[in-house]
């Protein structure tokens, strides 16, 4: 007889808040935490759905220096035009990103957040199609086409379908004709977490109600009379913020211009720098030494985490906050968040990512990047009872 095999991703829900919530704690015995990798989801779940780091998906951070590939360079000069001509002429960034994810035909996660105007047209993204879609990081391959290639029967649901609509159709098409495997991505815990992560009482009930409803799924596969295994397992954990600190003004007061002497990224837990003229570089990296609420990472550390991409797309240097600390504001917004992820998976100790299992799992299973081998062992076509 052939099994079910129920994959459930819960975005940004670590070891930590999982087991503090005790969640599905009834139904899945086998439980620990993984290491996850640096970064933010963008990273995560591609390792996750590949087996692979981000140095081989190619997918790290979101935005990267790249003026020649850059999907606004030929629109540049519409982001420079004074605000009231760009209301005249119905110019908002919502209407350029909107055109260029149409030409490029992005499907995946990909937000302009509060980069400024003026970066816009310096920059690239690594967004490509959904990670859902066969091919989606081809040359590398997903699980997705694993099962494609295996002959397996599979459902997949994720963003941008909110959870409640995910599983309620996971729960119909259960009810009519069961597939061998099913992917639910289910992302909105990561913004509530983002807001409440560091109120027990709000954490608790949200993970009792979706461990309910994941239960609720389990128990309806079973009722067709097959062999049902649930695994569930989140990309990150998050960590409580305990202090904010305005880097982009400590740059700022440097004598250096921007787009000229380098250009800076501030993303919520890291800041990356790439460099146009050699004084830059010395200048930026005598700054950050002095600073405490973080640390640049040498290229040997970039390597270990499996992000030392050889042409450093991402940044000629990186500055990682320390755990808990932010760069606020930063060019993901100014509004100050209670919980963050992105920090040294190694020396977070927020940041592991959970396991939950109705069957055990091999014990090498401890990274994130494991989880793509246990999928595909159990979705093997023709794996007995």
């Amino acid at each position: 007889m052939t099994r079910i095999a129920l994959f459930i991703l819960l975005d940004g829900v670590g070891w930590r808040h999982a087991e503090q919530a005790r969640l599905l704690a009834g139904l899945c015995p086998y439980r620990r935490p993984l290491k996850t990798v640096l970064g933010y989801s963008g990273a995560a779940v591609p390792t996750i759905v590949t087996g692979k780091l981000p140095v081989e998906t190619g997918q790290w951070a979101m935005w990267f220096y790249s003026p020649e590939t850059s999907p606004f360079r030929h629109g540049a000069w519409l982001v420079k035009l004074p605000s009231p001509l760009r209301r005249l002429l119905h110019v908002t960034r919502q209407r350029i990103v909107g055109d260029y994810k149409a030409r490029r035909g992005i499907t995946g996660y990909c937000e302009v957040y509060q980069i400024p105007d003026e970066l816009l047209p310096l920059m690239d993204t690594c967004v490509g199609k959904s990670l859902y879609f066969p091919k989606a990081l081809s040359p590398v391959e997903s699980i997705f086409d694993r099962w494609r290639e295996d002959g397996v029967p599979y459902r997949v649901y994720g963003y941008p379908t909110p959870d409640r609509e995910t599983l309620d159709q996971a729960a119909v098409d259960l009810r009519q004709d069961p597939y061998r495997a099913y992917f639910l991505h289910l992302y909105e815990t990561d913004s509530f977490l983002h807001s409440h992560c560091t109120e027990p009482a709000p954490v608790q009930a949200r993970l009792t109600r979706y461990g309910e409803d994941i239960a609720t799924l389990y128990h309806l596969a079973k009722a067709g009379g097959v062999p049902v295994d649930l695994l569930l397992f989140s990309d990150h954990g998050m960590t409580p913020v305990s202090g904010r600190y305005d880097l982009m003004k400590e740059l700022a007061g440097l004598d250096l211009t921007v787009g000229r002497d380098y250009v800076p990224f501030y993303d919520s837990s890291m800041a990356r720098f790439w460099f146009l003229r050699p004084p830059a570089e010395s200048q930026i990296r005598g700054l950050l030494g002095r600073l405490e609420c973080g640390r640049v990472l040498s290229e040997d550390e970039l390597v270990r985490l499996g992000i030392g991409f050889p042409d450093r797309r991402f940044g000629h240097l990186i500055f990682l906050m320390r755990p808990g600390w932010v760069i606020n504001p930063s060019h993901m917004g100014s509004v100050p968040l209670n919980g963050m992820h992105g920090f040294h998976p190694l020396e977070d100790p927020w940041a592991d990512a959970v396991l939950l299992s109705t069957r055990p799992t091999p014990e090498h299973v401890t990274h994130i990047a494991d989880l793509y081998q246990v999928m595909c062992g159990w979705a093997r076509p023709g794996e007995p009872t």
